[in-house]
């Protein structure tokens, strides 16, 4: 129940903050038996959010064992979430790493869906990292402990447009399932190779999946290139979650275009974006808008009044991020988080008093939200028109 609920809390935080999001590939999800949903992990645990919030079935999660706290235990329970130690968290706490196995092997004997993110680590970028063996490992250890030999392995793609713009887009493309019996005769003649194989194939079923820059040096300027090309895109702007795949092969064709160049065109190239897009008069979004600037002018003194109502919790929860989390990919995740925390308790407190005034006040739970995710349009359509 607690799952379900803070999951729909999520999902509208969710459409807050990112513009768009798509979500595709959702056929290939098996209904029911034990799945292990294979990841990136670009953006640290908002990429669980947001799997848990638009796959259908309840998620178990491998999550760092040093963010289990004393007092949040509950939290992580009733979440699904499994902690998982690394070495820099001490040898005591590697020996705890067994039991935590042991509880995803029994979410898998009881056909419960797992999520992994298979890298190993977070990190921002657009780009796959290697798959490291763990997942293999639990697939065959889970049929060697508890004699599961039907695991269907699904390799999930998470691409952001961003890692720190307000309300960028994010690309979830979903494959085919990998089958864990598909392996089981070569990991019963040679286990070492059985684990290499499976490894391998997610490797592979993963690529397709994720827009790769293949240099790491290319980074900057391919994101400001595929930036200014996506603003040349016309996306509707509803529904905020949106099956559709054109976005993620467009950009995808960009970067595999760019992977094919010679190195010393990529760099020349390079050199010539960096210098275009660092220019004044760089233009960074598209020309026209869906409102006309008279109606956008009559609707400020609304959006003006949601932007002051909503004001509190938004910036609160920037400011808080942005002072006390120094890598990419946690700030963004973390200010969501503060925002969901303390606009609960700043629109019940608003609510509470207002009611006291006049009993309809409870409505502004409601309406004040709905004003600043109003003012938060009227403001992108503001830039658009200028």
């Amino acid at each position: 129940m607690f799952y379900r609920v803070l999951s729909q809390l999520v999902i509208i935080v969710l459409k807050v903050f990112f513009r768009k999001i798509y979500f595709n590939g959702e056929e290939h999800i098996p209904e029911k038996g034990a799945l292990i949903i294979a990841a990136n992990h670009p953006m640290a645990f908002a990429d669980a959010c947001i799997l848990a919030c638009f796959i259908s079935r309840p998620l178990h999660f491998l999550v760092r064992g040093d963010v289990f706290r004393r007092g949040w235990k509950w939290f992580f329970r009733w979440t699904n979430q499994i902690p998982i130690y690394r070495f820099r968290d001490g040898f005591s706490n590697l020996r705890k790493n067994h039991l935590s196995f042991i509880k995803v092997q029994e979410a898998l004997a009881n056909q419960r869906a797992v999520l992994i993110f298979c890298e190993g680590n977070t990190k921002f970028q657009m780009r796959l990292q290697k798959v490291q063996r763990g997942t293999a490992r639990l697939v065959f250890g889970t049929f060697e402990e508890k004699g599961v030999d039907d695991i269907y392995i699904l390799p999930v793609g998470i691409n952001y447009t961003s890692g720190s713009r307000f309300r960028f887009e994010i690309m979830i493309e979903i494959g085919t399932p990998l089958r864990q019996k598909d392996y089981l005769d070569e990991y019963r003649r040679d286990k070492s190779k059985g684990i290499q194989s499976l490894t391998k194939d997610l490797q592979s079923a993963l690529r397709p999946l994720v827009v790769h820059i293949e240099d790491e040096k290319d980074d900057r300027w391919v994101l400001s290139w595929v930036d200014f090309q996506r603003e040349l895109v016309r996306r509707n702007r509803f529904p905020v979650l949106e099956k559709n795949k054109d976005q993620f092969e467009i950009e995808k064709r960009w970067v595999e275009k760019i992977n094919g160049l010679e190195s010393a065109v990529r760099q020349r190239l390079g050199e010539m974006v960096e210098a275009w897009t660092s220019a004044p008069a760089f233009p960074l979004t598209q020309a026209g808008t869906t409102m006309t600037l008279g109606l956008l002018i009559l609707s400020a003194p609304m959006a003006l009044l949601g932007w002051a109502l909503n004001f509190l919790p938004f910036y609160a929860a920037k400011w808080i991020a942005e002072a006390k989390v120094d890598k990419i990919e946690f700030c963004y995740p973390v200010r969501m988080g503060l925002f969901l925390v303390l606009g609960l308790v700043y629109y019940l407190i608003l609510g509470v008093l207002l009611t006291i005034v006049f009993w309809p006040g409870i409505l502004v739970i409601i309406l004040i939200p709905a004003l600043g995710y109003f003012s938060i349009i009227w403001l992108e359509e503001w830039r658009k028109s200028h």
